[in-house]
């Protein structure tokens, strides 16, 4: 008996499958997905291995093969879905098998199936495995449990069936077993809800693939549906999957499904130890508990039977993974969803602009949620010229309508928030002599200035200095502070409101997530007046007494460098307007610009969502950006710049002769070319999708090559419409 396996080494030139004989005394233990240990290389060095695939009983090699050691008692087994989802993946971001299957499996963890109690259901494939499978041991169990609808585990064990049948025929799909823990508070939704949730309950009842993108805006309820279509996929025997952007900063909402399903709620993010990771796995395969909810990497976790994916603020940056390997979480769960035969629903108030898209080609369907959940309104979205307040003689960061609305609303006994999206006291220090700005020794990017620790910090690698007190250039003294951060804004609010109690949320306060939640929860017994946050204070707060929204400078997000800077822009921006007029109180928003006649704020004022997309998608069509073409990023990164640049013009030149001039664009180094002590340089290409099978070929080509073919230190690797571009 043979097999073919993908091992753990994370290299390219190893990006294929190798073939082992397996051991007399496992061929009947042994199947697909499971951990090995096998021999490796020339010194036959033990390393882990997935099986892929089980060769046919009369695969013929002239070549003498290594054996498996044994079973990998230390690491998760797969299944045959997640087998096909590392695939699919693979296959879209041009990655290593190893690299995704890493993402799938925990180190020293053995999940313990345990069935003993269970009843044992048939599934829809299961009943049509009878009608197709010959006259057999498995067809006359199928046969058995469809007749009589559930029976033990133990029972069927007792009647002569082989458990390792049984547990095959759970693993393939076609028997299941009763979920735990059905029981939900009864949701009351409203005339509008009900009939988009009819429309979800549709494609749960098909028990096919089918992905609808909800566009309900802040407030409209989006949370109450959820709960519906949760409910309904549990009474199908089936699982749910919740993915939320980032699960430390939606506490409030964590909190919502717990109370909603008690006892059915699995936590997964990688603050949680590895014994939580191990409860949490067994939990979920055994059907203990039946809703996971956790952040992108939530989706790679194994579980029984998967009916639902709800990836809430599907619009939302933190799905995309920026580091390597390079994925985004949206598009993987809708990749697990056609696997699992799942319904998907993607939530937003500001959907994305790709998302939108699919809706017009026909590929998902969307569901408009408009009207509020309580009956609120929209509030009042005010745009103040900063320049004009300078010409004034304002040169402070609180306009004079910022300062009358925050005055007026504390009179009433309301709270406001204030939002600026940048960390720390000062941008960056500047000798006012030379010129000299002060950056990270490992990244050359300007290093942020820490009032409270008295410290520069690069906010990408962690490097920490002391303030200097002179340039290190020049040795002037004269060295000044550029730019504003929360650190700054709450000391300014703190000297103009002493009376107030003005406190700060980032993620820069001492005391990590405990810390947050104090303040949070400060913030709702109404202990803090004045909140100062960055984007953490748009995301899973719903505090009906703020009154007003301050946002000191709404171009911030506006002039990143990346095409998708206005959709960020407006999503963001959208997203903190949304933290007021939670209940009955119509809110106030002060919108401070010095842009004020860009037309995405008449949009942001007018909350016209349908406007912006329609202008955004003219801008992405002319000049062929996703949704209309495909974007990728050769990504080199190397120790010596010399050498690094030489291989990215070699590179090129390679390339140029599969790639038009007008679709390849010339090497240059990435925004931040030094980047914990290594550079990177990026050749982008871009191309319609129509020719994307005959562009993706070449792409593959160029690596297969690179790797095969050389044995160079640097390391290359291909990002799929990535974030940050130019």
């Amino acid at each position: 008996m043979y097999v073919e396996v993908a091992t753990s080494l994370e290299t390219r030139k190893l990006n294929k499958l190798f073939t082992y004989e397996v051991p007399t005394e496992l061929e009947l233990v042994i199947s697909i997905g499971q951990n090995v240990l096998v021999p490796f290389g020339k010194s036959n060095k033990e390393i882990s291995a997935i099986i892929i695939k089980i060769l046919p009983s009369d695969y013929i090699t002239q070549m003498e093969l290594k054996k498996i050691i044994k079973l990998n008692s230390k690491k998760t087994d797969l299944d045959k879905k997640l087998l096909s989802l590392a695939v699919m993946i693979k296959d879209k971001y041009f990655l290593p098998l190893s690299s995704i299957l890493k993402l799938m499996t925990i180190k020293n963890i053995t999940v313990k199936e345990n069935y003993n109690n269970k009843n044992i259901l048939i599934s829809d494939i299961g009943r049509e495995r009878i009608a197709t499978s010959r006259k057999s041991k498995k067809q006359e169990l199928l046969k058995l449990i469809e007749k009589e609808g559930e029976i033990l585990f133990l029972e069927l064990i007792e009647r002569g069936f082989k458990k390792t049948v049984i547990i095959e025929l759970i693993k393939v799909g076609d028997l299941s077993f009763e979920n735990k823990n059905l029981i939900s508070n009864k949701v009351n939704l409203s005339p509008k809800q009900e009939i988009i949730y009819h429309e979800i309950q549709k494609g749960l009842i098909r028990d096919e693939n089918s992905v609808y993108l909800l566009f309900g805006a802040t407030g409209s309820g989006k949370t109450e549906i959820y709960f519906k279509a949760i409910e309904k996929t549990l009474l199908e025997n089936k699982q749910v999957i919740v993915l939320l952007p980032e699960i430390n900063l939606t506490e409030q909402m964590i909190s919502r499904f717990e109370e909603a399903f008690p006892d059915n709620v699995v936590k997964w993010h990688s603050q949680i130890t590895l014994q939580q990771k191990k409860k949490a796995w067994e939990d979920l395969v055994n059907k203990e508990k039946n809703i996971l909810i956790g952040p992108r990497s939530a989706i790679f976790t194994k579980m029984s039977e998967v009916g639902l994916i709800i990836v809430d603020e599907e619009h939302d940056i933190s799905y995309y993974q920026q580091n390597y390997p390079n994925y985004n979480g949206r598009d993987v769960a809708i990749m697990r969803g056609n696997i699992e035969k799942a319904v998907v629903v993607l939530g937003s108030a500001t959907p994305s602009v790709d998302s939108m898209q699919m809706v017009n080609d026909g590929k998902f369907e969307l569901l408009r949620l408009e009207e509020k959940y309580h009956g609120q309104t929209n509030p009042n979205v005010q745009l103040i010229n900063m320049s004009e307040e300078l010409h004034k003689g304002n040169s402070t960061i609180i306009s004079d309508a910022l300062d009358k609305g925050i005055r007026e609303k504390i009179k009433k006994g309301e709270q406001i928030l204030i939002f600026i999206n940048r960390r720390g006291y000062y941008n960056f220090l500047m000798c006012r002599d030379c010129g000299n700005v002060i950056k990270c020794e490992n990244c050359e990017i300007p290093l942020a200035y820490h009032e409270k620790d008295r410290k520069l910090i690069c906010h990408y690698c962690d490097y920490k200095v002391n303030k200097y007190e002179e340039c290190p250039t020049c040795g002037s003294k004269r060295i000044r502070g550029i730019g504003l951060g929360t650190e700054q804004a709450v000391e300014i609010l703190k000297k103009k409101y002493p009376e107030l109690e003005v406190e700060r949320l980032d993620s820069d306060v001492k005391g990590g997530n405990t810390r947050k939640k104090i303040i949070l929860q400060d913030f709702k017994d109404n202990k803090i007046q004045i909140l100062v946050g960055t984007q953490i204070i748009a995301k899973g707060i719903d505090f009906p007494n703020v009154g007003l929204v301050g946002i000191l400078l709404g171009d911030m997000s506006l002039n990143f460098p990346d095409f998708r800077a206005r959709e960020w822009t407006f999503q963001l921006l959208m997203q903190v307007i949304g933290r007021t007029s939670r209940r009955d109180k119509k809110g106030e928003v002060i919108l401070q610009t010095y842009h004020p006649s860009d037309i995405i704020y008449r949009d942001i004022q007018n909350f016209d969502y349908h406007n912006f997309y329609l202008q955004e998608l003219k801008f992405r069509k002319k000049h062929r950006y996703p949704p209309f073409g495909e974007i990728v990023r050769l990504q080199f990164i190397g120790l010596n710049r010399d050498d690094l640049i030489e291989l990215v013009w070699n590179s090129y030149n390679t390339l140029k002769t599969k790639f038009s001039e007008g679709d390849i664009f010339q090497p240059k180094p990435n925004r931040i070319e030094k980047f914990n002590n290594t550079f990177r340089w990026q050749i982008v290409i871009k191309f319609d999708k129509t020719l994307m099978i005959e562009k993706e070929k070449h792409l593959k080509d160029f690596m297969e090559n690179y790797y095969m073919n050389n044995n160079k230190k640097e390391m290359v690797y291909i990002e799929r419409n990535p974030y940050g571009l130019i």
